[in-house]
């Protein structure tokens, strides 16, 4: 087969990084006041604008303030294709309140944080009501960036 079939050439995938990053947790427009997480643990690949974070989150405490829930302190900013979100699944979701099924994220453009939705409850998202001071998320985020 050509190796340069379909116009690739060997830059084709000249940009790949991986790395750790430090995941945090916000409600409504950036509040943390007296959240604290035990754990935060991230790990991201980047293939070209493609970018995909594994996260381990565990709640010490959730603190005072209200809104919805983010995964927030992303590796790279996400771009301003509205066809192209921020998407994820935590397939992991332990100790929280009046969470029917799968937590998914899903999220907007020109941005490094991600709202988390509860996908059989309405599509609501999860606010500081459904966090416990012991919660436990794990999941993975993929997104294009700038």
């Amino acid at each position: 087969a050509d190796a340069n079939a379909g116009g690739m050439t060997s830059e084709t995938l000249d940009d790949y990084e991986e790395g750790a990053f430090t995941p945090t947790c916000e409600f409504g427009s950036g509040g943390n006041t007296g959240m604290s997480l035990g754990t935060a643990l991230g790990r991201y690949t980047k293939i070209g604008r493609v970018v995909r974070c594994d996260f381990v989150i565990n709640f010490s405490a959730k603190g005072t303030s209200t809104g919805g829930l983010y995964i927030a302190s992303l590796p790279f900013t996400a771009d301003n294709d509205s066809s192209a979100r921020i998407t994820g699944i935590v397939p992991y979701v332990a100790t929280v309140t009046n969470v029917e099924g799968q937590v998914m994220a899903y999220g907007g453009t020109g941005v490094s944080r991600v709202p988390l939705y509860d996908a059989t409850n309405g599509v609501a998202i999860l606010s500081q009501a459904n966090i416990n001071d012991s919660t436990q998320l794990r999941g993975v985020i993929t997104y294009n960036c700038s």
